[in-house]
């Protein structure tokens, strides 16, 4: 007994160094992932120039396709990495390499800017109804080539979309056409002008390359009629009243028909002596005519408008171009707006609005409207005003919480598989596992519950998964008819073999019972029964006394003496189990690893304490 608690002693301090030393080997080295992408779109950069100070051997490295790069087993410690490639702006960082782990850190550089992000310079036409002109990259790295078409109705001019005004317009001028006659009825037409219209932007100008007579009504021109001499019988007609006019057809200005009035006079003669009555009158075109507007006003299709006065429009006016002014990359800033100040002047001549004037931009300022914030691009998050990378994972943590419908207890030991794999939920009802960027289907069940099936997406993000998957029992149907058997009743007696006294077998009375019901919910409600038959079964041992006197050989006698205590000593024995030995415990080895479970779990808790951010 000596030896081996020596023996256990020495084993026990034998594994305590082999533990000690272990663990006093902790892991010191750890491997260093960095991935080199674009600050624009989060694409990698494959072949930058990642370099990491204080690496004696080998301390630069270039990207790979996918943009990364791997320093393995590095001391742990903090370490500074700097990254370059041509084209982009360098960029650096400092990141602590912890034990026994493989550190991430994204790194994104910027290309190096060529031009202003959507500055848009050789504005000019592809076609009549497109516009082509080249646009600053948004990184402004460089120039794109942008080709738009024109909405409906608009055609290109000078790099611009504007609404096509080339046509035939109207000069009011009109003219009575006789084919050649000096005299009578003709055609009323118009005369027309076709403009070919150049636009900048909304200032457009014209010249007319045709011009056209298009008919519009009838006209007249009365014949007019001279006499020599004219008899006094001769005297009616039509005469002149010494009234003139322009016809300029309701207008109020433009080219008309210069008019005069006549009158029919029916005369009556008492020898030379004659007197007329005027019967009818009307006006005769003698000739053209115009009429102007007054000073301040010019003619328009017919009306007198007044002359726009284009320094009227000279002000502050905003672009509608909107920033979000702030110190760093993001957070918080003030929101400004900017605005110009034009000097407008006549395009037309005169101006009639606004549209026949145009403007130079003479000043320009961003004017505050409030409070902005400017978010970090996908992938990004703020954090002290810089956009820092979210950390991308290859692995989604995922946690499945199992409970009961009814009870909303969590369910122990319920499966949750997929692809084969599964896994076994705690006492707390939850599974947790790892999966690789993908989808899943997984399927939780458990015995005694109805199965379910949920999807679940793993993003290259890394996101973590929770879910909470409810089980409902299955409903169970009890047959009643299961019950059937035979059942011990209340009755019983010791057989005696025939004997009056004496030892015997007891016999305990049995009942077959039918019971009736193919289903309900549990044995408890299964209560109508048939008995259809009895028997006797023996039930252990017994001894049957005398009602009165006492047994001898089985028959019950009187007594004739006086009353004497009598034992009766049984000639069986009960059935004894046996006992089960005692457990022998040695105090030593007890001692001794009670120690050693100490110094275990001490060394445990140093090691956590050194290795937290492991």
């Amino acid at each position: 007994m000596v030896v081996k608690s020596i023996f256990a002693l020495v084993l026990t301090f034998y594994i305590a160094l082999i533990l000690i030393s272990s663990l006093s080997l902790a892991i010191q080295y750890g491997n260093l992932m960095v991935r080199v992408v674009e600050c624009s779109c989060n694409n990698p950069i494959s072949d930058a120039r990642v370099c990491v100070q204080s690496i004696e051997t080998d301390p630069c490295k270039n990207t790979d396709s996918n943009g990364e790069v791997l320093f393995e087993n590095l001391v742990v410690g903090t370490y500074s990495i700097q990254v370059s490639k041509d084209g982009y702006n360098p960029n650096s960082t400092v990141e602590s390499v912890k034990c026994g782990r493989t550190v991430e850190v994204v790194i994104c550089l910027n290309k190096i800017k060529v031009c202003n992000p959507g500055e848009i310079v050789n504005r000019r036409c592809a076609c009549s109804t497109q516009v082509a002109y080249e646009r600053c990259k948004t990184d402004g790295s460089g120039w794109e080539t942008v080709i738009e078409n024109c909405r409906s109705g608009y055609v290109c001019s000078n790099g611009y979309c504007v609404e096509s005004k080339d046509g035939w317009y109207d000069t009011w001028k009109t003219r009575c056409n006789l084919e050649g006659r000096s005299c009578g009825y003709g055609t009323k037409e118009m005369k027309q002008e076709y403009r070919d219209y150049t636009c900048i932007w909304v200032t457009c100008s014209y010249v007319v390359t045709q011009t056209r007579w298009v008919a519009i009504g009838e006209c007249n021109v009365p014949c007019q009629t001279t006499t020599t001499t004219t008899p006094v019988q001769e005297k009616d007609g039509w005469y002149d009243t010494g009234n003139e006019k322009c016809d300029i057809d309701n207008f109020e200005c433009g080219e008309g028909v210069r008019m005069k009035e006549q009158e029919y006079r029916d005369y009556t003669c008492i020898g030379v002596t004659c007197t007329y009555v005027v019967t009818a009158r009307r006006w005769v075109i003698v000739g053209s005519c115009s009429k102007s507007c007054p000073f301040g006003k010019t003619c328009v299709n017919g009306y007198c408008k007044p002359i726009f006065d284009c320094n009227s429009l000279d002000g502050w006016y905003s672009t509608q171009e909107e920033k979000c002014s702030i110190e760093l990359e993001c957070g918080s800033g003030i929101k400004l707006i900017k605005e110009e100040y034009r000097d407008y002047y006549p395009i037309a001549s005169p101006p009639l609005d606004s549209s026949g004037c145009a403007f130079e931009i003479k000043d320009v300022k961003w004017r505050s409207i409030g409070s902005c914030y400017v978010s970090c691009p996908n992938g990004y998050y703020c954090e002290g005003g810089i956009c820092r990378q979210v950390k991308l994972a290859s692995r989604c943590e995922v946690r499945i919480f199992v409970k009961d419908k009814e009870t909303n207890l969590p369910i122990e030991n319920a499966k949750v598989c997929y692809d084969g794999t599964c896994y076994l939920t705690g006492s707390n009802g939850v599974a947790l596992f790892y999966v690789d960027v993908g989808t899943y289907n997984l399927h939780v069940s458990k015995i005694g519950y109805v199965s379910k099936s949920l999807i679940i997406n793993c993003l290259d993000c890394g996101n973590p998964i929770f879910q909470t998957v409810t089980l409902e029992k299955v409903k169970t149907c009890f047959d009643c008819n299961s019950l059937d058997g035979w059942y011990y009743t209340t009755e019983s007696y010791c057989d005696a073999a025939g004997l009056e006294c004496g030892r015997g077998i007891r016999l305990r009375k049995e009942e077959f019972r039918d019971y009736s019901g193919s289903c309900v919910d549990s044995s408890l409600q299964c209560k109508d029964y048939k008995v259809v038959a009895y028997r006797w079964v023996e039930d252990g041992y017994c001894y049957k006394n005398c009602s009165i006197g006492y047994c001898e050989e089985g028959l019950c006698k009187r007594k004739e003496k006086a009353i004497e205590t009598i034992e009766l000593k049984q000639d069986y024995q009960e059935y004894e189990h046996p006992k089960a030995k005692e457990f022998e415990i040695d105090w030593l080895v007890l001692l001794m690893f009670l120690l050693f479970l100490i110094l275990f779990t001490s060394l445990i808790l140093e090691r956590k304490k050194k290795s937290k951010d492991c």
